[in-house]
C-alpha cells in the first residue's frame, strides 16, 4: 500500500498539504499518442487533504492548462453556500517513498483564491485508504490501496 508521511511545521495554519501532479486521463493520453499529438505536461501544485470535501476538487486553472474540457456541471455545497461547478475527468499523481499513488476520476472545479493551494483531496479518494492526522507531532499519513 503506497503511503506518504509528512511533517509540516505549518500544519495548524495550513492543514495537511501535499504536492501532486495533475495529468490528462489515461484514455485521453492514449488517444493523443495514437494521433501523434503532444500530451500536455503534468501540472505540479499543492493540494489540501480535506475530510470535509466529498469529491476531489481542482482549481479552475488546472484543467485549462491541460486543455481538458468539462464533462458536465454539478451543484456543490461549500461553507460559502451552494453553487455550480464544472466537472472534469482527469488524473492526479502523488509520488511517495513507497511508490506512486494515482487517482483517476471526476474532479469538481473550485475557486481557491488566497489559499496557496490548487486542489482538495476529498472523501471519494480517502475511502480507499487511511488518513491519519497527528497534530501533536505536526505530521500526517496518507495510505491508499
Amino acid at each position: 500500500m503506497p503511503s506518504i508521511t509528512l511533517s509540516s511545521p505549518n500544519i495548524l495554519p495550513e492543514g495537511p498539504i501535499i504536492e501532486v501532479q495533475f495529468l490528462v486521463s489515461a484514455s485521453l493520453e492514449a488517444n493523443l499518442r495514437q494521433q501523434n499529438k503532444q500530451v500536455p505536461n503534468p501540472v505540479t501544485v499543492r493540494v489540501l487533504i480535506d475530510t470535509g470535501c466529498g469529491i476531489c476538487s481542482v482549481s479552475e486553472e488546472i484543467p485549462k492548462q491541460l486543455g481538458i474540457e468539462p464533462i458536465g456541471v454539478t451543484t456543490i455545497f461549500t461553507a460559502a453556500g451552494e453553487g455550480q461547478a464544472s466537472v472534469y475527468f482527469m488524473r492526479m499523481r502523488i509520488t511517495t517513498p513507497n511508490g506512486i499513488i494515482t487517482w483517476e476520476g471526476k474532479f469538481n472545479s473550485v475557486i481557491l483564491t488566497r489559499q496557496n493551494i490548487s486542489g482538495l483531496i476529498g472523501r471519494d479518494l480517502l475511502q480507499h485508504g487511511n488518513f491519519l492526522y497527528l497534530g501533536n507531532s505536526s505530521q500526517f499519513v496518507l495510505s491508499l490501496l
